[in-house]
């Protein structure tokens, strides 16, 4: 706050770019409330998209598939150790595969259709 003060930039602050890390974002704690604390007014909070988009893709990956409870996916690390095994020239894979995929699909249309 002292470096905006220093450069006169407090009068024009009308919004914060940043990540939604919980240092950022906290609605007590935050940088960015804190902030609009030190200058006495609202701001617009303009949230990284690509970090809001990972909040919504999250929330369809734990709707499908349940909680993650490491900060390693357990899915993803099966699909890494396996990566070099898995095969596209067998019909069978591929058919199994989509009819997973497609079911998948359908869970999640269903979902969010009524929500």
């Amino acid at each position: 706050m002292d470096l905006l003060e220093a450069w006169g930039l407090t009068g024009v602050i009308t919004a914060l770019v940043f990540d939604t890390t919980a240092s950022n974002s906290g609605v007590h704690r935050g940088a960015a409330k804190l902030l609009e604390q030190q200058l006495n007014r609202k701001v617009f909070y303009l949230a990284c998209r690509h970090h809001i988009l990972e909040v919504l893709v999250g929330a369809v990956w734990e709707n499908l598939f349940g909680k993650v409870k490491s900060p390693e996916n357990p899915w993803f690390k099966h699909f890494k150790d396996v990566w070099t095994d898995l095969t596209t020239d067998n019909p069978t894979t591929l058919s199994i595969r989509q009819k997973w995929l497609n079911k998948r699909r359908k869970s999640a249309r269903k979902y969010y259709r009524k929500s």
